[in-house]
């Protein structure tokens, strides 16, 4: 065993199911608030002063402080974007939930380390800062909503992750936004930044290919097999020009064979093409544009 990915969360993705990409908001439990008000504690040292005049409230104390109800962490006054004059407090509780699941991610892979003696690899999904603008309606796993789970789903962290020692690799699929025929398929992550602190970028190949049960029409289902041989030769290559890892998410089965199977001679002349590629890319250079982000606006 070279390696282990922890996960926790929606399918492991560190993204709280329901309570971030639906109307379901939390955490109201009795842990969480004693974290949320230790974390304010911390946050503005033990200053009361500065926690009143941040969320305008002159009465809050970090005995009394409360994660937000719904109404609040539902409701903005910029979109996305939140006012800090007006709603610090749900800042706050949502700079609180990213650091707490930066934490979890460092402390599980941190025991990966420590029961291996360092000899095996750790990481997670974690840090879609390029695409946490959907929700479950997206995915067709819940009504259509206004409610992004950029704040909600404890990404936000990934800056903290990226700072650890104990995380070698992270991991997302492939963006969601446009990747059928005709569309890219790009990092959920930041991925250049994963390469600057000196970890590894894994791109899940999840494409929904002609043989996919899979028919909803936000995971870029294709048709054909030449449109599936498209889409991986394409998902390939972005990871090639970028100096990515790769899998190749095994699916359930086909509904139906619509389109036929790929031959096996197809099938070699796609593993030896790739082969070469791999050899071509140790030649690339690096690109001369960056595009620069920060979590803790979002």
């Amino acid at each position: 065993m070279i390696a282990y990915q922890v996960g926790a969360g929606h399918t492991g993705e560190w993204v709280k199911g329901d309570g971030s990409m639906a109307s379901v908001c939390g955490d109201y439990s009795r842990p969480m608030q004693g974290h949320f008000r230790a974390w304010l504690r911390q946050t503005y040292h033990d200053d009361l002063q500065a926690l009143q005049n941040a969320w305008a409230m002159p009465g809050v104390t970090f005995d009394t402080a409360e994660v937000p109800p719904t109404d609040k962490q539902l409701y903005t006054t910029r979109i996305t974007f939140r006012d800090p004059q007006r709603e610090q407090w749900v800042i706050d509780y949502y700079r609180c939930l990213a650091d707490l699941c930066a934490n979890l991610v460092i402390d599980f892979c941190k025991t990966v380390k420590e029961a291996t003696n360092s000899q095996a690899l750790a990481g997670a999904f974690f840090g879609y800062l390029m695409e946490l603008a959907w929700n479950s309606g997206f995915f067709g796993e819940g009504i259509e909503s206004p409610y992004s789970t950029y704040q909600r789903s404890g990404h936000l962290g990934l800056r903290k992750v990226l700072q650890s020692d104990s995380v070698d690799f992270l991991v997302s699929p492939y963006s969601y936004g446009f990747r059928g025929i005709g569309g890219e398929g790009s990092s959920m992550l930041p991925s250049e930044s994963v390469r600057l602190h000196g970890k590894l970028y894994i791109f899940e190949e999840d494409s929904r290919t002609h043989l996919s049960w899979h028919d909803h029409p936000n995971y870029g289902k294709t048709d054909t097999l030449e449109n599936s041989i498209a889409v991986l030769k394409r998902n390939f290559s972005y990871i090639l020009t970028h100096g990515h890892g790769i899998w190749w998410l095994a699916g359930g089965g086909p509904k139906s064979q619509r389109g036929g199977g790929c031959p096996a001679g197809r099938r070699k002349l796609l593993l030896r093409n790739r082969a070469q590629w791999l050899r071509f890319a140790l030649d690339l250079s690096a690109a001369l544009v960056g595009l620069t982000q920060d979590g803790s606006t979002i």
